[in-house]
């Protein structure tokens, strides 16, 4: 485990993952949660939100995504990032247009704080992206491939091993455009899980601005982890369903100890 530099930090927990038990199909309907978990400065791993993600077909050139995160802020406020976009069954899910509110609020449905609600809504048409906020409209030009950083969580399930590196330019979460990022495949190796030996295979996106970022699934295409730098994603519900497995606050202080002791 410890030449996996993303995995290593949360070895026991995968060691622990229980996979769910009924089968997955990337390009059907499908809805998973993910725990986030931020790794702190001394090493604590506690959660500090959720992202949600759920698809569903519309014809054979495009499927829909509703997404919504949720960040813990401080006051009893959180952070709510949720969008609604319809995307391309292309190698990246590059959206073709989109709606999405950001908002400080008590909870997913509360008013926003003070001024901190917007909306916004976007099409992507002639190489450019126009975006509308109330009366205001702006046209960004986006004249190569383009990705989603929420929705990469759905692409990544769909690629096959035998894909070629992936170029685009990177959106961040939904407005932000940066250029020149990368998504490849990196290996499959077979890692032991609650359930046995399962192959994890795992693509790697690299880019300006970003920690690289490691995507690991299971057998069936399932992204369970995504790992950048010291924020972790852990799928933990599938469909309704909690999955198990070990979420204990010192989960990478057991990692770096079991890495040092290998060492």
């Amino acid at each position: 485990m410890k030449e996996f530099f993303g995995l290593r930090k949360i070895a026991p927990l995968v060691r622990s993952y229980e996979l769910p038990k009924s089968t997955f199909d990337p390009n059907g309907e499908w809805s998973h949660r993910y725990t986030l978990f931020p790794i702190r400065y001394n090493l604590r791993f506690e959660p500090y939100g959720y992202f949600d993600i759920r698809r569903s077909n519309v014809n054979a050139k495009t499927f829909e995504l509703q997404m919504m995160m949720k960040r813990d802020a401080v006051s009893g406020y959180n952070h709510y990032s949720g969008a609604k976009m319809i995307c391309s069954t292309n190698a990246l899910s590059s959206p073709l247009q989109w709606t999405f509110e950001v908002k400080v609020a008590k909870n997913e449905n509360g008013s926003p704080y003070l001024n901190t609600g917007m909306i916004k809504s976007a099409v992507y048409k002639n190489k450019a992206i126009h975006y509308q906020t109330g009366r205001y409209s702006s046209t960004v030009p986006a004249p190569n491939p383009f990705a989603c950083k929420t929705a990469l969580f759905d692409a990544v399930q769909r690629l096959s091993s035998e894909t070629q590196s992936l170029n685009f330019d990177y959106m961040d979460e939904y407005d932000e455009l940066s250029a020149d990022h990368t998504l490849r495949y990196k290996g499959t190796t077979n890692f032991k899980m609650k359930n046995g030996m399962e192959p994890l295979s795992c693509f790697i996106e690299t880019g300006s601005g970003n920690s690289p970022v490691s995507y690991w699934r299971d057998s069936s295409g399932r992204l369970l982890f995504w790992i950048a730098g010291i924020e972790v994603f852990v799928l933990t519900e599938e469909n309704g369903i909690a999955i198990s497995c070990d979420q204990r606050k010192d989960v990478v202080q057991r990692a770096q100890k079991e890495t040092e002791e290998s060492s």
